[in-house]
């Protein structure tokens, strides 16, 4: 079982700040579709950082127990890849 919660994340763009909202499943993993290789993220507010970076993140995995930060194509539904070692983030969906 996984606990869905939610993150907002405030973003430079140019001159103002935008805020993106995150959904967040604790032990929850998204397989299969990293962009990219995993990164290394000294939290997971970093990961999210790297995330909102790129254009074409939807979603990310986080590893806390080896800052592993996974950068994703597409945004999780909730119904796979549990994994209780991992947080699960995604945007542009409401929780």
């Amino acid at each position: 079982m996984f606990v869905i919660d939610s993150v907002t994340m405030d973003k430079a763009h140019t001159d103002e700040f935008q805020s993106m909202q995150f959904c967040k499943a604790e032990g929850a993993r998204l397989n299969n579709h990293v962009i990219g290789s995993s990164l290394t993220a000294s939290g997971l507010s970093e990961c999210i950082q790297l995330c909102v970076s790129d254009i074409n993140c939807q979603s990310l995995n986080y590893q806390k127990s080896n800052h592993t930060c996974e950068l994703n194509d597409v945004a999780l539904e909730f119904d796979e890849g549990l994994s209780s070692d991992f947080t699960h983030l995604t945007r542009r969906i409401p929780c």
